[in-house]
């Protein structure tokens, strides 16, 4: 039986199942949604192995649709339509309808899907205060996949940290469970609005918010101690907070690189911003 969704909301829920897909796998589900109707929802799911997402949509009629359909085509097929998509299950395929438009999608076995599972720890409601600390520190875990410790958020101690071994950010998170998560699902978790929830196991942590549920694998390894890095140097200054920020855009226009360093020292006046090169000079 066929059923309609809404657009606009289909389409910020199947850009966000995407997240959890991967392309060019040795596993093709991994880049597939599992679509499912259930009473008066459609629920979307994808996985790549370490990442899980769960988001629905409100549909009517959708009651035994169940298909594996190719994220990325759906995902654009539905971005370029101009009203409600409607979807049909014909066998081995998904007719999809969009205004004037029709595509078939072949499917693969819904019995290759895995089946997802949360976290099984106890669920508990982060702390407004707390999401917005998280969303300070951020900017500092790392991208290199190649050192996978770093490109995780340290819980422990009442501390999350992040780290790329050239910016280290720590804000204090009372009452928070000790692992490891990484930093892309803390980021994909807090860019949705509303009530966030939390639960880790021994292996995988879980985040609810009004978009979905996310789970991800934890990332094993031992976090490096930051707290020897911090300097305990008794000194302590403050200024104007763009007037550094000019200063600091003044002495790196000599930088031949992203990761040439600023060097800080304390002066009797203030503070002096020095940039060297090999290659080019000083400032």
């Amino acid at each position: 039986m066929m059923f309609t969704v809404d657009r606009k909301p289909l389409v910020g829920a199947l850009k966000l199942a995407r997240h959890a897909t991967r392309r060019g796998g040795w596993l093709p589900i991994y880049a597939c949604f599992h679509l499912v109707g259930r009473d008066d929802r459609l629920s979307i799911m994808a996985t790549d192995g370490d990442l899980s997402i769960s988001t629905h949509v409100e549909t009517k009629n959708a009651v035994g649709f169940d298909a594996l359909v190719p994220a990325h085509l759906l995902t654009q097929i539905v971005g370029c339509a101009s009203g409600d998509v409607g979807f049909d299950l014909d066998g081995d395929q998904v007719v999809v309808t969009a205004g004037r438009s029709t595509f078939t999608l072949r499917t693969l076995p819904v019995d290759d899907w895995p089946e997802l599972h949360t976290a099984t720890g106890s669920w508990f409601i982060l702390k407004p205060k707390t999401v917005e600390r998280l969303g300070k520190i951020l900017y500092a875990h790392s991208r290199d996949d190649a050192r996978p410790v770093l490109t995780s958020v340290s819980f422990r101690d009442g501390w999350a940290v992040c780290t790329d071994s050239y910016r280290l950010a720590a804000v204090t998170v009372p009452d928070m469970p000790e692992c490891l998560v990484p930093g892309r699902l803390v980021k994909l978790v807090l860019a949705n609005d509303g009530v966030l929830s939390m639960a880790v196991d021994e292996t995988r942590v879980s985040f609810e918010t009004e978009a979905g549920i996310f789970t991800s694998r934890l990332i094993p390894g031992q976090y490096p101690n930051w707290q020897q890095l911090v300097t305990k140097h008794p000194g302590r200054w403050t200024c104007d907070r763009q007037t550094l920020l000019d200063a600091i855009a003044t002495v790196s226009v000599i930088a031949d690189s992203p990761t040439t360093p600023v060097r800080i020292s304390q002066v009797d006046e203030g503070i002096r911003l020095r940039v060297l090169t090999t290659d080019v000079g000083g400032a």
